[in-house]
């Protein structure tokens, strides 16, 4: 059996992915082959490296934000040809049960086998998907399609369905990373008034650059009082994960909404629970994303109502050093994980922010004066 293909496969938790020859697969019936082009770094991944995610198994190959072109169809696959560019659904829903009925795929009662978790994901040459997950991404680059699977998409389901935000909000949304940058955007979209609060100093400076108003957190004392009586919001879009919200629940004024969509294994919210009754606030959950969630990440980008901000492009070989970036929150946006020869790369985020990949350089955006059409483009 001929091994013509690159895996990178979780060997042991918390050590570096192996890498694996394997045979090009086969797509069953039903099924397309996918050949992988990009595949962003999430957080996700992090933790499941580290062996925090019990679905999580040895020998698995990880990565869920997935973009590339179709290779080959399955038996009685239609409606998607070889060649196609696409994005992929990670995720397959029974389409039966009662939340899928109603919409909320997301939290399938029989959900089947996810990319990159308990089937192989995209950190390879190739991956097997269900037909149905594929989702056509037209002119956009691989880059931006990875993330629109899962950063934009999850953004879409915090914004519009969980956190019901419209033109009346006024929001804050804590840390501008992979998702925070993204639903700070939707939400924008939408009509809010947005605040972005982060320590990070280079990724607010991506929120200022998208017209958006930041907050620096300084972890110096209780800091919120003074957010919440400049901003006053509404709707907190916690995007990191908070050990402990108290003293923001304490300081937010009646009836506000707090969204949780970061999280970490081991945190536990210790929430007033008289503050939250006396202030009718709402806490609500709200995990990944619903395939109308994805064709509507999809539609944002494509009308240039959302940029997918991508910080580091990387060639396959260094998932480690992208995994390391990922888990230190360095860098502006997302890490991009490729199949294809890295040599000068444009990533355009809108019409006048960039960030260029030079190799293994370092990537800074600038003002970039090219007037182009398209979310990406490509110098080689």
């Amino acid at each position: 059996m001929t091994h013509d293909a690159v895996a990178y496969v979780l060997a042991d938790y918390g050590a570096a992915p192996k890498r694996e020859g394997r045979p090009t697969p086969s797509p069953g019936p039903g099924e397309i082959l996918v050949r992988v082009r990009a595949c962003g770094v999430c957080a996700t991944d992090v933790k499941a490296f580290s062996g925090a995610l019990p679905e999580i198994s040895l020998g698995r190959v990880l990565g869920h934000e997935i973009a590339g072109v179709v290779a080959q169809t399955g038996h009685g696959v239609a409606g998607i040809e070889v060649g196609t560019r696409v994005c992929l659904y990670g995720r397959d829903p029974c389409k039966r049960c009662a939340y899928c009925v109603r919409g909320s795929e997301n939290i399938c009662a029989h959900q089947g086998p996810r990319l990159g978790f308990e089937r192989d994901g995209g950190f390879a040459d190739y991956v097997l998907a269900p037909a149905d997950s594929a989702y056509p991404i037209g002119g956009l680059s691989f880059e931006a399609g990875a993330i629109l699977t899962d950063a934009v998409a999850t953004a879409v389901h915090a914004v519009m369905d969980r956190g019901k935000v419209n033109e009346n909000d006024s929001v804050l949304v804590i840390s501008a990373g992979g998702v925070g940058i993204h639903v700070s955007q939707i939400a924008h979209a939408r009509g809010a008034t947005v605040v972005v609060a982060d320590p990070n100093t280079e990724r607010l400076a991506v929120a200022n650059e998208l017209g958006l108003a930041t907050w620096e957190l300084t972890k110096q004392g209780n800091e919120w009082d003074a957010l919440v009586k400049k901003h006053e919001p509404r709707a907190i879009f916690d995007c990191f994960g908070m050990p402990d919200p108290s003293d923001l629940i304490n300081a937010l004024p009646m009836d506000s909404r707090i969204i949780a969509v970061g999280y970490y294994p081991d945190n536990f919210l210790r929430v007033p629970q008289m503050t939250l009754v006396r202030k009718e606030l709402t806490l609500v959950g709200a995990r990944a994303q619903t395939p109308l969630n994805l064709a509507e990440a999809i539609r944002l980008v494509q009308d240039g109502l959302v940029v997918p901000i991508i910080d580091d492009v990387r060639p396959m070989t260094e998932i480690s050093e992208a995994l390391i970036a990922t888990a230190d929150h360095a860098g502006r946006g997302r890490k991009i994980l490729v199949n294809q020869p890295l040599l000068i790369t444009a990533v355009v985020l809108r019409r006048d922010i960039c960030v260029h990949a030079h190799g293994k350089g370092r990537r800074t955006p600038r003002v970039c004066a090219d007037n182009v059409a398209d979310n990406t483009r490509f110098v080689q």
